[in-house]
């Protein structure tokens, strides 16, 4: 399976986007206008889309912007071949995320119970739930007041503003320099009072099979929440994952293209989830590999294979006694980074399949002028080429130096 791959800097005024006069989306419907204003202008130019299936994916605030835009487009441009939507990490339910933060990390031992610092979180956890007892927001700033920013970021951001990177990628040079968060854009956005969009995942399930995926050890998007979140919500007649006679559907161990397991998997009634072991905010930078293995066979409708899973489960059953003690029961020392829920550049990505011969790995690889051609390095990224004066040591994020430290390159 071969697709085209899209990044859309979005909603406006994010990432290398521009906007008029300050005119930052300050709704998720009109965000999801726009988005389709844009469906409109690139239809126009590649008028092939229309005969391509389309398939949405993103992470964190990504769990807002998807369905709203997958709303619209199977409403509104319904000869669009939206065929599959993607969410990792995904923030969908924001008062079942809220309610999970302290528990979570007392069960993963980032904080002691009644120790100083439990107590003060605490103090913003009942600040939180007097907020949201009032009003249900999409995004809600007295709640996120104890996140922060990965420390990688700061490298992104001065990669991001070289004068080659920016002439390499085609960014508009009336473009402003590149933020990770861009403040204007996020109070737009804070003020809105849209349902958060877990109120139309039902019908959306109706229409189209959704993936959700996360990761064992995300903090402000939590796989407790999008488990409790799953549980608790009913499409296509049945609540969570109930199989109808009093037995829920089994999370089976997931093996990508692994000979152990890599995670757990559960499927019913056009809904996926996917939970990586070992994994942080954002899935494929710990795993890219594992994130493709995941994304190939969701668009061929071939996520869960009944007889591998269970071939595959017979031989590991004495290694996992437990779904659930497989993965609440270890944790990483210290702290997790993470994000406040920000309106962010490229947190939306469309796959655009086509009938090509296969992946082509050339595009996924990253190759310093410094190390010989012959050990190239595969890294989710932009192609880099053995001569190019772009790849800089000292201001590349963390993420490329560490792999270019692991091709014994220091």
């Amino acid at each position: 399976m071969s697709a085209n791959l899209l990044f859309v800097d979005q909603p406006v005024g994010t990432g290398f986007s521009n906007t008029v006069n300050n005119s930052f989306v300050g709704d998720l419907n009109e965000m999801a206008n726009q988005f389709l204003s844009f469906l409109d202008r690139y239809v126009d130019v590649f008028p092939e889309l229309l005969d391509n299936d389309i398939y949405s994916a993103g992470e964190s605030f990504a769990g807002q912007y998807i369905p709203f835009i997958a709303k619209d487009i199977l409403i509104k441009r319904s000869m669009l071949k939206l065929r599959g939507l993607l969410i990792g990490n995904g923030w969908i339910d924001p008062v079942t995320h809220y309610e999970s933060y302290l528990p979570f990390t007392v069960a993963k031992n980032l904080v002691k119970a009644n120790s100083t610092f439990y107590n003060d979180i605490a103090n913003d956890n009942e600040k939180c739930q007097q907020v949201l007892s009032n009003k249900v927001l999409v995004l809600e700033e007295t709640c996120s007041s104890i996140l922060n920013w990965p420390p990688e970021m700061e490298y992104v951001t001065l990669y991001l503003h070289l004068k080659d990177v920016r002439s390499r990628i085609h960014v508009d040079h009336n473009a402003s320099e590149w933020e990770m968060c861009v403040e204007s854009a996020t109070r737009a956005l804070a003020k809105t009072e849209s349902e958060p969009c877990i109120q139309s995942l039902p019908d959306l399930l109706r229409q189209v099979p959704i993936l959700l995926y996360n990761s064992e050890y995300d903090l402000i998007c939590n796989h407790w929440a999008i488990e409790k979140m799953m549980d608790n919500n009913t499409w296509n007649n049945r609540t969570g994952f109930d199989l109808g006679n009093g037995t829920l559907v089994p999370l089976d161990p997931w093996f990508a293209d692994d000979d152990e397991p890599v995670g757990l998997i559960r499927t019913a009634r056009n809904l996926s989830y996917i939970l990586f072991y070992k994994a942080g905010h954002a899935v494929p930078y710990n795993y890219p590999r594992r994130s493709l293995a995941m994304l190939n066979p969701f668009m061929q409708l071939k996520l869960y294979s009944d007889a591998y899973q269970t071939r595959k489960r017979n031989t590991f059953k004495k290694m996992i006694t437990s779904n659930r003690d497989v993965y609440q029961s270890s944790a990483w020392d210290g702290t997790i980074p993470s994000h406040p829920i920000r309106p962010m550049g490229c947190k939306l990505f469309i796959f655009i399949s086509w009938d090509g011969m296969g992946w082509d790995e050339n595009f996924l690889r990253v190759v310093p002028s410094h190390v010989p051609w012959d050990e190239e390095i595969l890294y989710e990224s932009i192609l880099f080429s053995k001569n190019s004066s772009l790849f800089n040591i000292d201001v590349v994020p963390n993420c490329v130096r560490k792999i270019v430290k692991n091709a014994n390159y220091t």
